[in-house]
């Protein structure tokens, strides 16, 4: 008898290990999923704005101006031989210094 409620037992845990992984199939397909969708469409829009950038022929003065933002409206601060992607996505994603080095490794 002990083995039969032995056996209830490990069908029991199986059964709720199941059900759990049924939500986190869920949940990768409604959020994960979804959202690297999303965040491949803006990083797709942040090249296409470095690309803008530069075959503006103006890259100077627009890198000028997204630093003088930055530091004026943000508090944040770029080096001088920064190059123009790494500016321009800087100035995009303004807040992480981390998520802006990755983001610009991927453009």
């Amino acid at each position: 008898m002990a083995k039969r409620s032995n056996k209830t037992l490990v069908l029991s845990l199986i059964a709720e290990a199941d059900v759990v992984a049924k939500e986190h199939e869920t949940y990768h397909e409604q959020f994960v999923v979804s959202a690297n969708d999303a965040l491949y469409k803006i990083l797709a829009n942040m090249l296409q704005v470095c690309i803008d950038v530069d075959a503006s022929g103006d890259a100077d003065r627009v890198v000028k101006e997204m630093r003088s933002k930055l530091k004026s409206d943000f508090g944040i601060k770029t080096q001088a031989n920064s190059r123009t992607s790494s500016i321009v996505v800087r100035y995009i994603v303004r807040s992480s210094r981390k998520t802006a080095h990755v983001y610009g490794r991927v453009i």
